[in-house]
């Protein structure tokens, strides 16, 4: 018998994006950083240490995925930035 497969934060950000039916991610996400470089420029000290945070994450993420994908390869270099970005 197989065990249930335990929810992840992925699976609920596919269920609350699903809930807008014709949404294009991509477009919601440039207008996320947008609005967070914003943020980072204008906002107070808080809002512009959160703002950073969340950048660094996006870029981590989205190295992260190039890698898997094989589109850059794997190096000591990556793997430091990586360490680097991640919280």
């Amino acid at each position: 018998m197989t065990e249930p497969r335990h929810r992840t934060y992925g699976d609920d950000a596919d269920d609350l994006l699903n809930q807008f039916p014709g949404l294009d991610r991509a477009e919601l996400l440039k207008t996320v950083v947008a609005l967070t470089l914003m943020e980072r420029q204008f906002g107070n000290k808080r809002k512009e240490r959160a703002a950073c945070d969340l950048l660094n994450l996006v870029q981590a993420e989205a190295i992260k995925q190039l890698a898997k994908a094989g589109t850059i390869p794997p190096s000591p270099q990556l793997d430091k930035a990586l360490a680097v970005l991640q919280p």
